[in-house]
C-alpha cells in the first residue's frame, strides 16, 4: 500500500518513530530504527541527477511515503511497491530517501548502518556513497543489475558498514538509498535499513569476547577480541608488566578486532594489554602468552586436545578444572580444538556461549588450533564453502607463516612447535577426502617437507571407532581411513587425533588397516602391547625417516562435552576404550612422547609412550639364552618390536640370522631357535633400521 501525506507531516512522523524507538543495544544508540517512514520512487526511471542529496532539485514532492519493510512477493511487507506493468520485465532500480536528526555527531565514536536489501543497494549519506551491497562497481544508473541473485536465508540476512561521524552534520542528515534487482523476472525485493550510533565522547566500549591468539610462531602472533560497538585497536605489549613498551595500532573502527604482533624473540613470554587508540581496555598479569620456540630444537612441550566439548553441559566445566588441576602452573603450549567445538550448528553465538564463556583464561594465554567438525557446518552441509561463522571467528595460517607448506585455505594447515610438526585437516568437505584432491596433495607434499622429529595429525571423523559413531558404516569416517592413513603412514606421522564419536578409544601401535574392522590382521599389529612403561612396554619407533611404517597411534578424544552415545566400544584396532568425559594431555620431551587421558573426575584413566631413536634411558630388552645340545633358544618380549637378532659385529660376516635360524612369537615373548655346534657363537639384540 501507499500513503501519501504531506511532505512535512511525513517527515514528523518519521522523526516521531525515530524518537519513540531510540535505544541502547550493546552499548550503540538507536539513531533511525528498522520499519521507519521512508520517502519512495517507483517508476523504473531516475528521480535526477542529486536524488542523494538534501538539496535534491524536486523535493520530495512527487515522491511517495510509506513504512518499511518495503517490496513485493515475500508477504512480509508494510509497504508495497511498484515494479511496473510487466511482471516479467520489472523495474530495474528503486530509490529510497530518509532523515536522521542528530543533535552533535562528535558525541559518537562511529556510526553503523545495518541494510536489508533484496538483491543489491547503494547508500548514501547526505550526497556521498557510503556503501555498496552486492553491486558491480564502477558507474551505475537505474538500469544497473545487481551482481548477484539472492535467495533465502541470504535474503534475510543484514549487511553493516562502519561509518565515521565526519559523514553526518549537526541536524537533519539525508540517508538516501537506491535498491537494485538482479533479473527482470526477479520475483521479490526488500528494503529496510537501521542506523546506529556508538558511544564516544569518553564512553568507553566494552570488550564482550576474548582476546584470543591465534597463529603463534616464534616471532609472530595474532591477537583477535570482540567489542560492543566498533572502535579503533590497540595492542601494547612487552616482556615486563610494569613496562609494556611496545604497541601496535589501527584507526579502523570495527567490532571484530584482530592485529598481529611481529618481531617477537623466540621462547619468550610477554604480557600485553588490549583496547583503542586512546586507553586500554583488558590486561593485568593474567594477560600473557609465551612465543613458540625456534622450530627445529627440542622443548619439552605440552598439549591439551578436546573434543565435542562446546556443549554448556557439566562435565565440560568438569574436564576444564581437572585439566587446569592437572597442568597446574605448567604452562599450555599448545591448544587443539577438534570439532564439534559449539553446538549445536556453531553459531556465533554459541562459541560465545560454549567455548568464549567457558575458557577465557586459557583462550587469552595459549594460541588455539581448530579443526572443523560438522557442528561448525550448521546443517552439517559438506559443500565447499568459508561461509561458516567457524572461518570468521577464527585465524588459521594459509601461507605456511607457522611453518609447513602454504596450504592457500583455513580447510586444512600445518604448523610447528619445537620439534614438532602438526597437521590440521578437513574430514567435513567431500570433495577434500577423494584420492587426488587438492588436500591430499597438499598433504603428501607437506610431510614430505617435515624434517621435525614427531608429527601429530587430527581432524573430526576417527579412521577408527566403535562409539556412537561407526567407523565401518560413515563414508566420512570411511574415506579418510582408505584415502589419507596411507600417506600419513608411509610418511612416518606418529600420532593421529579424532573427535565426533563421544567416546575415548585408543589404538596399538598400528599400521596398514585401511578396511573394515573385520578385515583385521596380525600384520596390522607392529606391537600388541598396552604402550605403557608400568605395564607390557612403551611403543618403540626409529626416528626420521625410518619411522614410515613403523607404526601410529590413532586415539578418538570425542568426549571433552560430556555427551555419551552409547556403543559397543570394540574395534579390534583399539588398545583401550571408555565412555567417560575427559581430554588427552600430550607432553612431548626430546624424543619421548607420554599421553595422558584425564577424566572430568581428575582421574588418568588411560596412558601411553612413544619413544623415538636411541633415546636416552630407554629401557633395553632382557634377553634369555637357554642352550640345549643342539639349539640355543633366545628370547625377550614382544613390546621390543624394533629389535631383531643378530650376528656380533666382531664376527668377520654378520649377519641378520645365522642358517637355519627360526623366528616365532607367542603373546609376550619373540623366541630365536639357533642351531649350535661345538664353536662359539655371538649375537645381539640390534634395532631394525
Amino acid at each position: 500500500m501507499k500513503r501519501h501525506l504531506s511532505n512535512w507531516l511525513c517527515l514528523a512522523l518519521a522523526l516521531a518513530g525515530f524518537v519513540l524507538a531510540s535505544h541502547r543495544l550493546h552499548g550503540a544508540t538507536t539513531l533511525l530504527p528498522f520499519y521507519s517512514g521512508w520517502y519512495f520512487f517507483d517508476q523504473g526511471y531516475a528521480p535526477g541527477s542529486n536524488w542523494s542529496e538534501l538539496g535534491y532539485d524536486e523535493g520530495d514532492y512527487g515522491w511517495s511515503f510509506g513504512f518499511a519493510q518495503f517490496g513485493y512477493g515475500d508477504g512480509d511487507e508494510e509497504t508495497s511497491i511498484s515494479y511496473g506493468p510487466d511482471d516479467e520485465d520489472k523495474y530495474v532500480t528503486t530509490y529510497f530517501r530518509g532523515y536522521v536528526l542528530i543533535a552533535d555527531p562528535g558525541e559518537y565514536a562511529s556510526l553503523v548502518v545495518n541494510l536489508l536489501s533484496d538483491d543489491g543497494a547503494v547508500v548514501y549519506v547526505n550526497g556521498q556513497e557510503v556503501f555498496r551491497n552486492n553491486m558491480p562497481g564502477g558507474i551505475i544508473d537505474c538500469e544497473t543489475y545487481a551482481a548477484s541473485r539472492l535467495s533465502y536465508p541470504d535474503e534475510a540476512d543484514l549487511s553493516s558498514t562502519t561509518l565515521s561521524p565526519s559523514l553526518f552534520v549537526s541536524g537533519y542528515n539525508l540517508i538516501a538509498v537506491e535498491v537494485h534487482q538482479y533479473e527482470p523476472a526477479s520475483p521479490d525485493l526488500s528494503f529496510d535499513l537501521e542506523l546506529l550510533a556508538n558511544p564516544g565522547g569518553g564512553v568507553t566500549p566494552t570488550v564482550t569476547r576474548g582476546p584470543y591468539l591465534q597463529v603463534g610462531t616464534s616471532s609472530n602472533l595474532v591477537v583477535r577480541w570482540r567489542t560492543g560497538g566498533p572502535s579503533t585497536t590497540r595492542v601494547l605489549y612487552g616482556t615486563n608488566l610494569a613496562n609494556l613498551n611496545l604497541g601496535v595500532s589501527n584507526a579502523t573502527f570495527v567490532t571484530d578486532h584482530e592485529i598481529t604482533l611481529t618481531g617477537l624473540v623466540p621462547d619468550t613470554k610477554y604480557f600485553y594489554a588490549i583496547g583503542i587508540l586512546t586507553q586500554s581496555l583488558a590486561g593485568d598479569a593474567s594477560y600473557f602468552f609465551h612465543t613458540s620456540p625456534r622450530p627445529g630444537p627440542a622443548k619439552p612441550t605440552r598439549i591439551w586436545a578436546i573434543g565435542d566439548f562446546g556443549t554448556g553441559y557439566g562435565p565440560q566445566y568438569q574436564v576444564r578444572d581437572a585439566y587446569y588441576n592437572f597442568t597446574s602452573n605448567r604452562n599450555t603450549d599448545v591448544w587443539l580444538m577438534l570439532g564439534d567445538n559449539a553446538y549445536g550448528q556453531g553459531y556465533d553465538s554459541q562459541y560465545q556461549s560454549y567455548v568464549f564463556n567457558i575458557y577465557p583464561s586459557l583462550l587469552r594465554q595459549t594460541v588455539v588450533w581448530p579443526t572443523i567438525g560438522n557442528h561448525e557446518t550448521g546443517t552439517g552441509s559438506q559443500v565447499l564453502t568459508d561461509d561458516y561463522d567457524y572461518y570468521r571467528i577464527f585465524t588459521m595460517p594459509t601461507n605456511g607463516q607457522a611453518g609447513g607448506l602454504a596450504s592457500g585455505t583455513e580447510h586444512y594447515y600445518s604448523y610447528d612447535y619445537a620439534n614438532i610438526h602438526f597437521v590440521c585437516l578437513d574430514s567435513m568437505t567431500a570433495v577434500f577426502r577423494q584420492p587426488g584432491s587438492a588436500m591430499l596433495q597438499w598433504l603428501q607434499a607437506d610431510l614430505a617437507d617435515n624434517t621435525r622429529d614427531w608429527v601429530i595429525a587430527y581432524w573430526h571423523h576417527p579412521a577408527y571407532t566403535k562409539g556412537s559413531h561407526d567407523s565401518d558404516a560413515e563414508p566420512e569416517l570411511i574415506q579418510m581411513r582408505r584415502n589419507v592413513l596411507p600417506i600419513l603412514e608411509a610418511a612416518g606421522v606418529d600420532l593421529v587425533l579424532f573427535g565426533h564419536s563421544h567416546s575415548y578409544e585408543r589404538s596399538y601401535l598400528i599400521d596398514g588397516f585401511y578396511g573394515y574392522s573385520s578385515e583385521v590382521s596380525a600384520t596390522n599389529y607392529l606391537n600388541g602391547g598396552n604402550g605403557q612403561t608400568n605395564g607390557q612396554g612403551a611403543y618403540l619407533k626409529p626416528a626420521g625417516g625410518l619411522g614410515a611404517r613403523r607404526g601410529t597411534v590413532y586415539v578418538v578424544d570425542g568426549s571433552s562435552g560430556g555427551q555419551y552415545g552409547g556403543g559397543s566400544l570394540d574395534h579390534p584396532a583399539m588398545a583401550y576404550s571408555v565412555l567417560t568425559a575427559g581430554a588427552l594431555v600430550i607432553d612431548v620431551d626430546g624424543l619421548k612422547l607420554d599421553a595422558s587421558f584425564v577424566t572430568a573426575g581428575g582421574t588418568v584413566d588411560d596412558s601411553f609412550t612413544i619413544f623415538k631413536g636411541d633415546y636416552p634411558g630407554t629401557p633395553q630388552p632382557t634377553m634369555t639364552i637357554a642352550r640345549a645340545q643342539t639349539n640355543a633358544v633366545i628370547t625377550w618380549p614382544t613390546s621390543f618390536p624394533d629389535y631383531e637378532l643378530v650376528a656380533a659385529p666382531n664376527l668377520p660376516s654378520p649377519q641378520w640370522l645365522p642358517p637355519g635360524g627360526t623366528v616365532s612369537t607367542n603373546s609376550r615373548r619373540k623366541i630365536v631357535t639357533v642351531p649350535t655346534t661345538n664353536s662359539h657363537h655371538f649375537y645381539q639384540l640390534r634395532r631394525v633400521p
